[in-house]
């Protein structure tokens, strides 16, 4: 049976709730690494 396409529309959605949230850790861990090298250059 296939899985009902709104099931799948909310898993795809989730997914990509999980993936932007571990864009957004991502991006503020490297805005905190440049912000100490550019404390540690200056």
């Amino acid at each position: 049976m296939a899985p009902h396409p709104l099931a799948s529309l909310v898993g795809a959605w989730k997914d990509t709730e999980k993936l932007k949230t571990l864009t957004e850790r991502v991006e503020a861990y490297r805005r905190e690494v440049e912000a100490k090298e550019r404390g540690a250059e200056g």
